[in-house]
């Protein structure tokens, strides 16, 4: 007859992974979900900052909404500095 302890493996320990196993992988992939959200708000963040620095005095020109009345409000007026 072969015991468990032939084959390397106690049952306690064969027990004690089976509980353990779960909830590690759990925080694990809780930790990378959780990581990944960080790394995005960073790199909102930069681009934000970035922004902020280098489109100092940037405006939209041209711009018009896609509406279904065309033409009823006036152009914004021209400045002469440009």
């Amino acid at each position: 007859m072969a015991s468990s302890r032939d084959k390397g493996v106690t049952a306690e320990m064969q027990n004690l992974v089976q509980r353990r196993i779960y909830p590690f992988l759990l925080m694990i992939v809780v930790l990378m979900g959780i990581l990944s959200f960080q790394v995005r708000q960073f790199k909102r963040l930069y681009e934000h900052i970035k922004n902020d620095k280098y489109l100092v005095g940037q405006r939209l020109v041209n711009y018009e909404r896609k509406s279904g009345k065309q033409g009823t409000s006036p152009p914004p007026p021209q400045s002469s500095q440009e």
